[in-house]
C-alpha cells in the first residue's frame, strides 16, 4: 500500500524501484494505492508488472479530520473504502508503506503485517511547523506532529516487522520494539546512476537541484538558496547556472542564471551535465533520496544538516547551514574540477552499498525471515 504523488519524489523512486524488484523475484504483488486526485498514479510501466494494482481516493481536506487522534491522512485513510471484500485471500505480507495506512493494514487478512517508516512523520512535521510561511499552516502541521508521534509508536508495536529508512530513526523510534521486530532498510540509488562519468570539464558550471516543489521543505530551501548563497555564487563564478529538475516550479518566478525544465525522462543525463549537487532543506526526515542519488552519480554535494542526516561522511559531501559558508563550497567545486572529480569519487565509492540492486536483495532476505 503506497500514499503520497508516485512521480518525481524520493518516495516514488523507493516505491517503484521495489515493486519492480519484488515482480521479478517471483513474488505475487498487489497495489493498494491511496491516493488524491491530483496525484500521479504508478507509473503503467511498473504497474504492468504486479497482479493487480488498485486505486484507492481519498476525499479532500475536512475540519472533523482533525477532530480525532489519528493524524489528517491517516484518518482519511482509514475511512477509506476497503481494496478487498470479505472472503478474499489470506495474504502472506502486508506492508504498510508509511503509518498513514497502517489502519488498512489491519483490515486485510494476513500472517504478517510489515510496517515501512519512510521518515519520522513527527519530527518532520515538527520542522515544517517551524518554517512554515501561514500561521493556520504551523498551526496544523504542530497538532499533526503530536498526533503522528502517538500514533507511529502504536503501529510499530502492532506490526510483526518495521523497516526504518534512517538508521537515525531507528534508533530514536526503534527502541520502542528492539531486536527481532526492526530492520534498516535504507534508502538507495539506481544502479545506472553509477555509471555515469566523473565531473568534467565539459560539465562546465552547472548546478544541480532535484525535487518536486510540493514538498514544502524543497519549495522553503530552494527560496532560501537563491536569496543568500546564489547572488555569492553568480558574483564569484563567472557563468555559474543553476538547473532545478522536478514537477510544479512553473510559477516560482524568474531567477538570474536558473532554469526551471520541469518532469525529466533521465536523472542519469542530468547529473551527467552537472558539476555539482545541492541539498539546501532545513526540514523533512528520513534519508533523502536525492542526496544518495546524487553521490553515486559522482558529483559533489553541498547540503545542510537536515538533508545529510543518515547519510555516509564523505569527503564530497560538504554539510553548511550558513549562506556564506554554502556559497563557499558550491563556489570552490565550480572553479575547480579536480577537486570536484575527487569528490565525486569519493561520494560513489561511499553509497556503492546503496545500490538499489542490493538493498531490495537485502529486503527480499528478510521478507523470507519473517515468514519462517
Amino acid at each position: 500500500m503506497a500514499l503520497r504523488s508516485l512521480r518525481g519524489t524520493g518516495f516514488a523512486t523507493r516505491i517503484t524501484s521495489m515493486v519492480e524488484w519484488y515482480a521479478a523475484a517471483g513474488h505475487e504483488v498487489d497495489v493498494f494505492h491511496y491516493r488524491f486526485a491530483h496525484e500521479e498514479k504508478l507509473p503503467d510501466p511498473v504497474a504492468t508488472t504486479v497482479r493487480r494494482y488498485v486505486t484507492v481516493p481519498l476525499g479532500g481536506a475536512r475540519f472533523r479530520q482533525h477532530a480525532t487522534l489519528l493524524p489528517p491522512l491517516a484518518w482519511q485513510c482509514h475511512r477509506a473504502p476497503s481494496p478487498v471484500s470479505e472472503g478474499s485471500r489470506r495474504y502472506d505480507i502486508v506492508q504498510a508503506e508509511t503509518s498513514n495506512t497502517w489502519s488498512v493494514a489491519r483490515r486485510l487478512p494476513c500472517r504478517k503485517r510489515l510496517l515501512v517508516l519512510h521518515d519520522d512523520d513527527a519530527v518532520r512535521l515538527r520542522t515544517i511547523a517551524m518554517i512554515a510561511p501561514k500561521l493556520r499552516h504551523r498551526i496544523a502541521a504542530g497538532l499533526s506532529s503530536r498526533k503522528y508521534s502517538r500514533w507511529q509508536r502504536i503501529a510499530i508495536q502492532e506490526a510483526d516487522r518495521t523497516w526504518f529508512v534512517s538508521g537515525s530513526e531507528l534508533d530514536r523510534l526503534g527502541s520502542t520494539r528492539p531486536g527481532q521486530t526492526t530492520r534498516l532498510i535504507p534508502n538507495g540509488a539506481s544502479d545506472e546512476l553509477f555509471s555515469v562519468p566523473l565531473p568534467s570539464e565539459t560539465s562546465g558550471r552547472e548546478v544541480l537541484f532535484v525535487g518536486p516543489r510540493s514538498y514544502e521543505a524543497n519549495a522553503r530551501g530552494l527560496d532560501w538558496f537563491l536569496r543568500h548563497p546564489w547572488p555569492l555564487i553568480r558574483q564569484r563564478v563567472s557563468g555559474a547556472h543553476l538547473r532545478v529538475v522536478g514537477v510544479g516550479w512553473e510559477d516560482f518566478g524568474l531567477h538570474p542564471g536558473v532554469s526551471f525544465v520541469g518532469w525529466s525522462d533521465s536523472l542519469a543525463d542530468e547529473y551527467a551535465r552537472s558539476r555539482i549537487a545541492i541539498a539546501p532543506l532545513f526540514a523533512g526526515g528520513g534519508t533523502k533520496t536525492k542526496v544518495v542519488e546524487a553521490m553515486a552519480a559522482a558529483r559533489p554535494v553541498v547540503a545542510t544538516s537536515p538533508a545529510a542526516e543518515a547519510i555516509p561522511r564523505s569527503e564530497g559531501m560538504r554539510v553548511c547551514n550558513e549562506a556564506g559558508s554554502f556559497a563557499d563550497e558550491v563556489s570552490r567545486f565550480l572553479t575547480h574540477t579536480d577537486a570536484a572529480r575527487r569528490a565525486g569519487a569519493s561520494n560513489r565509492r561511499t553509497v556503492d552499498s546503496l545500490r538499489w540492486s542490493a538493498v531490495w536483495e537485502r529486503a527480499d532476505r528478510d521478507l523470507e525471515s519473517l515468514m519462517q
